[in-house]
């Protein structure tokens, strides 16, 4: 898998294009952050009002990196070098990555596919600066998002009673009661058709009260 961004030498590009698209969406301000402590790219903006804030990792990018690219002693640089340059990289990457992130969210907002809130629903911030809690009415998102995981807990649970039925020792499990086994009915041939069946055979009957055949 070709990993994206690999040969981007600065972000500074990335970022100013993705302040002039959010400047065009009506956004009043936009703001980036490096947080070197969680390795993260942090993007803030707000609309008519409302704060959204985006995080971007570059330990993830990285870690796709080393994925695809494994560390080898053919290397020039030693192991610790050739990961903290892969890390150095991500930083430079993820501005990128959040520009085109952004461009593809706005894109069917502009398009009236969607909603700003059901598009940013999840990165807006409450007036104490905390992420919004999704509730039943908060959004389709919320909505939605409720009613996937309902549909998973009940998906979940008949995959649960499947299983649990078909191990017959675990009935009590599901409140029902254990099937008893009925017992298995053997029939037993009456005595003549055993005695003719020894005569055809020409062996001694083996029956009670059954006469063996007469010496020649």
């Amino acid at each position: 898998m070709r990993v994206p961004y690999k040969v981007e030498a600065s972000g500074e590009n990335a970022r100013r294009e993705t302040t002039k698209l959010l400047r065009r969406f009506g956004c009043e301000s936009v703001g980036f952050t490096d947080d070197f402590a969680r390795r993260e790219v942090v993007l803030a903006f707000t609309h008519r009002g409302q704060s959204i804030l985006l995080r971007a990792s570059a330990k993830g990018w990285a870690q796709m990196y080393l994925k695809e690219n494994p560390w080898t002693q053919r290397r020039r640089k030693s192991r610790v070098e050739y990961e903290r340059d892969a890390l150095q990289q991500g930083h430079i990457a993820v501005n990128s990555v959040l520009r085109d992130w952004i461009k593809g969210q706005i894109t069917p907002i502009e398009c009236g596919v969607l909603s700003f809130e059901a598009v940013f629903l999840p990165y807006m911030l409450s007036a104490d600066g905390h992420p919004k809690r999704t509730g039943a009415g908060d959004g389709p998102v919320a909505g939605a998002q409720k009613s996937e995981s309902r549909l998973f807990a009940r998906a979940s649970m008949i995959d649960r009673s499947w299983r649990i039925r078909k191990n017959s020792h675990l009935p009590h499990l599901l409140g029902q009661r254990p099937r008893r086994r009925r017992p298995r009915i053997v029939f037993l041939r009456p005595r003549r058709q055993a005695a003719a069946l020894a005569k055809r055979l020409d062996q001694p009957a083996r029956c009670r009260g059954a006469t063996s055949p007469a010496p020649p």
